[in-house]
């Protein structure tokens, strides 16, 4: 009999493996109850779990750069994290640390393989990515105001910063001679680049079907 391997697919497993309360031996009980939930594999569970997640975690890390890495934690790590500090002022949950440092990192990045530098600010590099990854309501026109940007300037580099982290199969607009569209294909954006070199990895790894 061919065991199957821990996870069913690359969104499944890299859902799992950024997640720091799924990922460790001593889990919150509402985390485990969680997971009943959402038929999280049962192999992924006590010690033999966690070393295997840190398994995977290791293969991932040993094919990626540390930007695909902060690239993959914006989009799978979870924004926000038990709080149990029982402070007065507590809510219960407080913001993911390692997912706030790679919205970070990103941004930086972002501003000169992106935009090469040109009238570009990591606050408004990282309200754009806040957007995308954390579905914060951020009006990027009243900041970019602030930061003294035109309005042009602001969706602009919205647009440049969202093409390089993102495009799947861009294409260029430029027309030829005579006025028909040159398809030239464009680079692929910096995440899809980064999941297919995790699902790689995983998928060598036997982690995924």
């Amino acid at each position: 009999m061919v065991e199957r391997p821990p996870f069913r697919h690359a969104v499944e497993a890299l859902t799992y493996l950024f997640n720091p309360e799924r990922t460790t031996c001593d889990r919150p009980p509402a985390a485990r109850l969680a997971d009943k939930r959402r038929s999280e594999p049962g192999i992924m569970s006590g010690l033999d779990g966690a070393a295997t997640a840190a398994s995977a975690t290791a293969m991932i890390k040993g094919r990626l750069t540390p930007l695909q890495m902060a690239i993959l934690t914006c989009r799978y790590a979870p924004v926000r994290l038990r709080c149990n500090c029982k402070s007065d002022c507590c809510s219960g949950w407080r913001t993911n640390p390692a997912w706030r440092e790679a919205v970070s990192y990103v941004a930086f990045d972002a501003i000169y393989q992106a935009t090469m530098g040109e009238g570009a600010n990591h606050r408004f590099a990282s309200a754009v990515l806040l957007r995308e990854y954390g579905k914060q309501k951020i009006a990027l026109t009243d900041l970019g105001a602030d930061l003294g940007m035109s309005l042009g300037t602001c969706t602009n580099q919205r647009r440049r910063l969202l093409d390089w982290l993102l495009r799947p199969k861009g294409q260029s607009d430029k027309k030829n001679k005579n006025d028909s569209l040159a398809r030239s294909a464009l680079p692929l954006g910096k995440e899809p680049i980064a999941f297919a070199a995790a699902e790689e990895a995983l998928r060598l790894g036997g982690f995924i079907e």
